[in-house]
């Protein structure tokens, strides 16, 4: 009997732990890249410009794909000392100047230091020439996003 419960509790341990299968393949968890994602460098610059206007903003980066005419503008500032109270407000103030200007794009602005520098070195990559760099740069952007949700 004390053998039996042991060989059972121990099979359940065993398979009760096995991580479940999700049924998707590798592939379908892959992003699909069927296009060509448009890199705006002169929207990058004036969304930059608007940024710096910022009180308490000492240096902002941005990057801006267009899909279509879907516009994704993704924005990073660097707040420091005193400022750093006010961050809600600089990113709320940024973000409604953005979409004043730019009212057909999705916008994301953030104040988070490893966000901000991982958008400067997607801006400094520049504009991508073929279409396997726009999809890289298109991922990287998402997970840029995906990071700054939390």
């Amino acid at each position: 009997m004390r053998i039996l419960f042991l060989t059972l509790s121990l099979l359940l341990l065993l398979t009760g732990c096995n991580p479940k299968p999700d049924g998707k393949t590798e592939a379908a968890q892959k992003l699909k890249c069927d296009q060509f994602y448009i890199r705006e460098e002169e929207v990058e610059k004036e969304a930059i410009s608007l940024a710096k206007k910022i009180s308490g903003v000492d240096e902002a980066t941005a990057v801006v794909l267009k899909e279509n005419t879907k516009r994704k503008i993704v924005v990073g500032v660097k707040v420091s000392n005193f400022n750093r109270l006010r961050m809600k407000g600089i990113r709320k103030e940024i973000y409604e100047d953005l979409e004043a200007k730019y009212k057909d794009g999705e916008i994301h602005v953030s104040t988070d230091a490893k966000v901000y520098k991982e958008i400067e070195t997607l801006q400094k990559k520049g504009t991508p020439g073929s279409k396997e760099e726009s999809c890289n740069q298109k991922k990287e952007l998402k997970k840029i996003e995906k990071d700054m949700k939390g």
